[in-house]
Formats: structure tokens, C-alpha cells, sequence
């Protein structure tokens, strides 16, 4: 009898277990966020290449910057209005350099008016190119991606046209409706997510942690707030050399560079404003610094906090410290840092 009590106690254990592991597996329920970048293999029939899309908002409109990965690394931003996000049932799939704003169309996500009719009546009629066409609802689709590293599975609609050679994934999801696979005439597939964790507010980087930062991902909170400061006023430089990817962000307007290979921080420039300095155009950063200095200081005073560098002239090199400070001349008392480089 106590055998048996034991056996059926394993039993409904090992469902309890299986359960858990089975809901783990199952497709997850998605979401867009600011920060997050996904990337999509492209093939449109000549070519062959990735794109990355880097989401910058999602309300009260989807804004976000694209980047075509070649040595010509083709770029623009994409705002689709709060009326083209409701109502539109037209989509614009073609990526012209600069800046656009789609009031009437929307792309990379579907309308909350495709959405629910799809979601709804399994049917709606859409034109994806120029061409309207009718689309129906076929089935419900685990789709698999990677997503900040873990293989996943999200859950995703897929339509067809009549004529069955338009067929799209589209996200399950009433506010997140992005398109993650699409076939026609071109193919575009989502196989990457990387999301930014969600920023306490506040957040404010600690001088003394600027170098930790060194070799993070440009998903990190800190690396994210640094690189998309409130203003939007960086620039983002993108450099393909098979088969490495660099990434420039400049924000002038804050005094932050940011230079990143392969999604890795590897160097951040902090700048000051000097008087007279007609070749500076940064204004200064305004963030805390590290070991108790400003920019205010001189150098005499700086390095009594510091100590004493090497190198020689106007770059201070503390490698303990992982950063280099640059002087804006070689008065070895009076100079004031032009900027400060942190790196590995």
C-alpha cells in the first residue's frame, strides 16, 4: 500500500513538472518596447542581406531608424502616424533613404484595423505594394526566433492572399502587430530580437562606472540612455566591413560618443566645451565623471586626485583606471580636458 501511495505521489510530480516545462515552451506572449532592435534576413531577389530595425518609440506613434547591413549601409527613420497605425490597410515596403513619415501607410507592423479584422473575421483586404489583394487567415503558427540570446517561440497569425503568393507572419498581438516573416516578390524574415531592460526612472550613471560599461551590449540600460538621450540629438554612423558591423552613435548635443562592434561597447568619449575652441562643436557632457573630477578643473588639480598619468603632451593615460583623459594643450598646470576616453 505505501508503495502504491508513494507511486501515484511521483506520478502527478512528474505531470506537475512536465506542465511547467511544457508552458515554458510555449510561444510567448509579445511585445515591442522602446530600445529593442530586430533584425530580419532579407532576399529581395538580387541580393542578400540583413536589416536592422531600432525601435525609438511605440506611443502615441511607432518611430524607429532601419539600417541595411552592406558596405553601402543604406539608412533612414520611419514614423508611422497615430491614424495610419489605427486605420491604415496599406503598407509601405520600400525603405527610401532618410527620413519618412507615413500617415496613410504603415510598415513593418500591421493597423489595429488589419489586426482585428484578421484576429476577428480571419479575412481582410490589404495592399502590400500597389496592389490590393484579399487575405485570409489560415492558422496559428509558433513562430522561432532568437530573443536576447535564448531560442524562443512567439505566437503569430499567418495570412495568405487568394492567389497564395502573398503570405505574411504577423504577430498575435493586439498592441505589438509587427510583421515577422512576409513573402512577396521579396522575402523579409525576423530571426533576431534583442530588448533593452526597462529603465528605472532616474537612472543616472555613476562616474566610477563608466569604464565598467566598456564591452557591454548596446542593449544595456546604461548604454541606451547614454546613446538616446531625451532630445534625440545623436548621430548613428553605421560601418560594414564583412564581417564586422560598427556602429557609431555622436551626440554633439550631450557630448557622448559611443563606438560599437558587433553589438560590443568598445570605446565612450566624453567631451567637454572649451572657450575658444572653434574646431570643438560638442557641448559638454553633464554627467558625473570619474574620481571626483570636472571638467571645471585644471589640470594641476587633477592629477592631486588622480595621480600621475603616462604618457606625454596633452593625453594623460590612466590605465588603471581604464580611460584617457585629452587636454586641450600641454600646460602641464593650467590645461583643461578637452575630453576623456574610456576603453579597454
Amino acid at each position: 500500500m505505501k508503495r502504491t501511495y508513494f507511486s501515484r505521489l511521483s506520478f502527478i510530480a512528474l505531470l506537475m513538472v512536465l506542465n511547467i516545462y511544457a508552458n515554458s515552451l510555449y510561444a510567448q506572449e509579445f511585445k515591442v518596447t522602446k530600445g529593442m532592435t530586430l533584425k530580419y534576413h532579407v532576399n529581395d531577389g538580387e541580393n542578400k542581406y540583413n536589416m536592422y530595425v531600432m525601435v525609438k518609440d511605440v506611443f502615441p506613434d511607432v518611430y524607429f531608424d532601419w539600417v541595411i547591413i552592406n558596405p553601402k549601409c543604406v539608412m533612414g527613420t520611419i514614423k508611422i502616424g497615430s491614424e495610419a497605425w489605427k486605420s491604415a490597410d496599406k503598407q509601405n515596403n520600400l525603405f527610401d533613404p532618410g527620413f519618412q513619415k507615413l500617415t496613410e501607410q504603415t510598415c513593418l507592423w500591421v493597423s489595429q484595423y488589419i489586426y482585428t479584422a484578421l484576429k476577428n473575421n480571419a479575412e481582410v483586404k490589404m495592399t502590400p505594394d500597389q496592389e490590393e489583394k484579399h487575405y485570409a487567415r489560415k492558422e496559428y503558427k509558433d513562430y522561432p526566433l532568437t530573443m536576447d540570446g535564448k531560442a524562443t517561440t512567439i505566437k503569430t497569425m499567418y495570412m495568405e492572399s487568394d492567389d497564395a503568393k502573398d503570405k505574411f507572419w504577423i504577430a498575435d498581438s493586439k498592441n505589438s502587430p509587427i510583421i515577422f516573416k512576409m513573402s512577396f516578390g521579396y522575402s523579409m524574415e525576423l530571426y533576431e530580437i534583442n530588448s533593452v531592460e526597462k529603465m528605472l526612472p532616474g537612472l543616472q550613471i555613476k562616474g566610477n562606472d563608466i569604464a565598467t560599461l566598456i564591452g557591454r551590449t548596446m542593449s544595456d540600460p546604461n548604454i541606451y540612455l547614454m546613446s538616446h538621450p531625451i532630445g534625440d540629438s545623436c548621430d548613428f554612423i553605421p560601418v560594414y566591413k564583412a564581417p564586422d558591423l560598427s556602429l557609431t552613435y555622436r551626440c554633439q548635443a550631450n557630448g557622448i560618443a559611443i563606438y560599437i562592434k558587433n553589438d560590443i561597447v568598445q570605446t565612450i568619449e566624453l567631451y567637454n566645451t572649451l572657450k575658444g575652441d572653434e574646431n570643438n562643436s560638442w557641448s559638454k557632457y553633464v554627467g558625473e565623471l570619474p574620481g571626483g573630477i570636472t571638467f571645471d578643473m585644471k589640470r594641476e588639480a587633477i592629477e592631486k586626485l588622480l595621480g600621475t598619468p603616462t604618457g606625454t603632451g596633452k593625453d594623460a593615460n590612466y590605465a588603471d583606471k581604464k580611460f584617457v583623459i585629452t587636454y586641450a594643450s600641454d600646460d602641464a598646470k593650467k590645461a583643461k580636458i578637452h575630453h576623456l576616453t574610456f576603453s579597454k
